[in-house]
């Protein structure tokens, strides 16, 4: 999987700065550190295990502005008392109080079971929390293993050795959707997801999944941070069955084949999120058992243990790809004539109907260009508008018509289906209806001729990408085969396009920071892999495995792994990329990631957070799989690289 090394996290780093360990019955302190601070703030909270406080805890708070490149800052650290209460002061150490987040630790402290605390102090017990920015912190904080698991999920790519921190947009984004699915001031699952009643109803709605997924988790941390010692043996089935590819050894223990095991609750959970398809799920679920404090919880072992959430609205009808713009905002082009915007955290910004007009109709492919303008392919139009053969739609960032009523024509366009940008600001488009391909400048001026490019072996071309030298690869559905074109429209590849490594009617095309370029083959439910100069790295039948079965869309994330769109199984697959040891090899569990609200999962995208979003054209639906892939500065424009 994608991300840093499991986190370091250890007392060691605390005790730095003056804490030492103390028993439960010290009183919370309230220290300041006495650094310059621009903002004063204040913090009253506890910590908890599900119901039981947390007395003798170390806690520290950290300080981070986003995008300034520098370490989080502590300021402010104090000793929770017998009944887990605190009280922090300190300060802000940035003037843009807006743009400075605030994260808390609480490191180890002893448990209460029934009116008795633990003898010892337990050094696994490590639990976060985020609680925004300086500007606009909670009234109070609870930290516990619910706050502790969304701060992994939906941070962990901006997480290394001891410090979490990341630039914009995608670490305010993250910390917006850690604090979506678990509210900082009580500690409980976010307002926004689905309650115990109605998840226990005869229609439980999407999300309630995410809700069973969370409460089980947290329930497996709990029994470790209930135990007497960090020896004790449900944290060592914690840490062993949270590594990747741990074996269930039943009974609530696994084998780990990492020597290096997790020492603390945060860095298991860390190793989850990261792993979610290679951890032992039978084995997590069997420690979750032995602690029913959160719930309601599933009666079964989950398919894997990735975290997702399913967002509606926004006139979501039938959808087709997505692109993510500059803000992390995401946008969705729908079969039936309308475009739709989402924020980072999944609320509907266009109106119940979409963005609508400028000659949307059938639109197949969705693309941003480096000014934000949104560009839509539709693969049929009005007779009277290119005689029926579609047309390439432009809105600007805040969804208005730059297009025109009709949208734009020409340059050869005959049912677009796919669409790219280039880094000169133009926008390249494959033509299925007759095999060529279309060139547009920035304001829609046609640049390719009236019958558009040609040759190279174009049959049929269904997907696109461009590489870092801007030449433009096509995946030809017709013919088994992949074109290339350099940035002037002149063909690359021979006549018969480039053949081998398994393809079978190609289907999404995506080319990495490497040069190397992948194809998703929806009739043998497998990845092909080419060099730059189209000669077949992957085997003669392809990559298979981990889910892979009728794969449509796909991408590449910040780290180079491949995420596919698996159609009629609903299902989304990874494999490890070109800078892996072994590329093509899967890193998602037998079955690929799967959501019940998957269904017939068209296109996948990667934002700048780490989130993999992923468009339902049979449920008018998107789902986002939260920090599941490594982060991809966006729009993306040409190959994608990390933030």
């Amino acid at each position: 999987m994608h991300g840093p090394n499991s986190t370091q996290w250890t007392l060691a780093a605390l005790l730095a700065f003056g804490l030492s360990a103390c028993g439960y019955g010290v009183s919370g302190g309230a220290v300041n550190l006495g650094a310059p601070l621009a903002t004063p703030l204040s913090l009253r909270g506890t910590v908890h295990s599900g119901s039981f406080p947390l007395g003798g805890a170390n806690l520290a708070l950290y300080a981070m502005t986003s995008g300034s490149g520098q370490e989080p800052q502590p300021v402010a650290h104090g000793v929770s008392d017998a009944t887990g209460a605190f009280e922090l002061t300190g300060g802000c150490p940035s003037s843009s109080a807006s743009t400075t987040w605030i994260y808390i630790t609480a490191s180890g402290g002893q448990t209460q079971t029934g009116n008795n605390f633990q003898d010892a102090s337990n050094t696994a017990i490590e639990l976060v929390a985020m609680l925004g920015s300086c500007a606009n912190l909670p009234a109070g904080v609870t930290v516990n293993e619910l706050t502790t698991i969304a701060a992994a999920y939906a941070l962990n790519a901006f997480i290394t050795g001891d410090a979490i921190a990341g630039g914009t947009p995608g670490f305010p984004n993250a910390i917006s959707t850690a604090m979506l699915l678990v509210d900082p001031d009580t500690g409980a699952l976010g307002g926004s997801l689905p309650t115990a009643q109605v998840c226990a109803g005869n229609a439980p709605p999407f999300n309630c999944e995410a809700v069973s997924k969370l409460n089980v988790l947290a329930n497996a941390l709990a029994a470790c941070t209930a135990s007497a010692s960090s020896t004790a043996s449900a944290c060592a089935a914690l840490m062993a069955c949270s590594t990747a590819n741990a074996v269930d050894n039943g009974a609530g223990s696994c084998t780990a084949p990492d020597a290096t095991l997790p020492a603390t609750i945060w860095q298991a959970i860390l190793s989850i999120a990261r792993n979610p398809g290679l951890v032992s799920s039978s084995g997590l679920f069997s420690i979750a058992a032995a602690s029913n404090i959160y719930g309601p919880a599933p009666s079964a072992a989950p398919n894997d243990w990735a975290l997702s959430l399913t967002h509606a609205g926004g006139g979501l009808s039938e959808p087709t790809a997505l692109a993510i713009d500059g803000s992390g905002n995401i946008w969705l082009a729908n079969y039936n004539n309308a475009v739709s915007e989402f924020s980072p955290t999944g609320a509907a910004l266009s109106p119940t109907g979409g963005y609508t007009g400028a000659g949307l109709e059938e639109s197949f492919a969705i693309a941003i260009d480096a000014a934000g303008h949104v560009w839509v392919c539709n693969e049929q139009s009005s007779d009277t508008v290119n005689s029926g053969l579609g047309t390439l739609t432009e809105l600007a960032s805040d969804g208005t018509v730059l297009s025109g009523a009709t949208g734009f024509t020409g340059g050869g366009l005959d049912f677009p289906v796919a669409i790219a940008p280039d880094l000169a600001g133009h926008v390249w488009v494959t033509n299925f209806g007759n095999s060529t391909l279309s060139e547009f400048g920035g304001d829609g001026a046609a640049l390719s001729p009236a019958t558009g490019f040609t040759g190279g072996g174009l049959s049929f071309p269904a997907g696109l990408s461009l590489d870092a030298a801007s030449n433009v690869w096509v995946a030809d559905q017709g013919a088994n085969q992949i074109s290339a074109f350099s940035a002037t429209g002149t063909a690359l590849s021979p006549s018969s396009g480039y053949t081998g490594g398994g393809l079978d009617v190609p289907q999404g095309v995506a080319a990495d920071a490497s040069g190397h370029v992948w194809v998703s083959n929806y009739y043998s439910s497998s990845v092909s892999e080419f060099n730059s100069q189209g000669v077949p790295l992957s085997p003669a039948g392809g990559y298979g495995g981990g889910g892979l079965a009728t794969p449509a869309g796909i991408a590449i994330d910040g780290a180079g792994n491949v995420w596919v769109a698996n159609y009629e199984t609903a299902s989304v697959s990874e494999l490890a990329g070109a800078q892996s040891t072994a590329p093509g090899s899967a890193l998602s569990p037998v079955a690929g990631f799967t959501a019940p609200a998957l269904l017939q999962p068209f296109a996948v995208a990667i934002d700048p957070s780490g989130n993999l979003w992923v468009s339902n054209f049979g449920n008018d639906t998107v789902t986002e799989f939260i920090g599941i892939a490594a982060p991809v500065r966006t729009p993306l424009i040409g190959v994608p690289r990390a933030p």
